[in-house]
């Protein structure tokens, strides 16, 4: 095992037999929207929580090996007992911020499933469908293979141009799949106006906020 495997352990040490969360995500998750999702799901107190997020990643990205390919990646990791304060961020065990090519999490071949065996996550939430690179089928299948039990939060894009397109995928693979569901915000936030730009600061706060309130009652 090397160092980067090391890190990615570091939970163990510290742990109280809680379960593992993952999050898998594209550049929202790599942005403000990203740092706040990880904080809600840490502050339920339930998970050590890993999120590997890529920018201007479909889900395709997650059934190849992982490796930055546009716009910079981020992994970040916390740990059930950790305490964050007000301005700290979740501690970052990967990063790089622009288009260098780079394979990530090395140490675990830059699988998805290799995490997965690994990590044993009992609980993993998606956030892709912003960009159509999609093996939204094979991704799901992944994830079966490895944690067949593992609870499946799909948050979907919010309203953008092309919206109709990108929901009608992510519901038709997932409409027959157990313990999976789509968690929708496009009621509340953005416009088909909207095209390229993430939310960040308040308004990305408000997203994360909005989706946990909504996957609670499924946890």
């Amino acid at each position: 095992m090397n160092w980067i495997a090391y890190i990615f352990f570091f939970c163990v040490g510290i742990k109280s037999f809680s379960q593992n969360a993952l999050i898998l995500g594209d550049s929202h998750l790599v942005g403000d929207f990203g740092e706040n999702l990880h904080k809600e799901i840490h502050n339920l107190k339930m998970f050590d929580v890993l999120s590997i997020a890529i920018g201007g990643a479909g889900s395709y990205h997650f059934v190849q090996p992982l490796k930055n390919f546009c716009c910079g990646y981020k992994v970040r990791e916390s740990c059930i007992n950790e305490v964050f304060g007000k301005n700290q961020k979740i501690r970052i065990i990967e990063a790089v911020p622009d288009g260098e090519k780079k394979n990530i999490l090395k140490g675990f071949s830059s699988s998805t499933g290799k995490i997965l065996e690994a990590y044993r996550p009992s609980h993993i939430f998606i956030v892709l469908g912003s960009n159509y690179i999609n093996a939204h089928q094979e991704l799901i299948q992944l994830i079966r293979n490895h944690t067949p039990s593992a609870k499946i939060y799909w948050i979907a894009p919010f309203n953008r141009l092309g919206f109709d397109k990108r929901i009608r995928l992510i519901e038709y693979v997932t409409k027959n799949e157990s313990n999976t569901y789509v968690i929708r915000t496009d009621d509340a936030f953005g416009n088909d106006t909207i095209k390229t730009y993430h939310y960040c600061c308040q308004m990305s706060k408000n997203w994360a906020s909005l989706v946990m309130e909504r996957i609670r009652p499924k946890l």
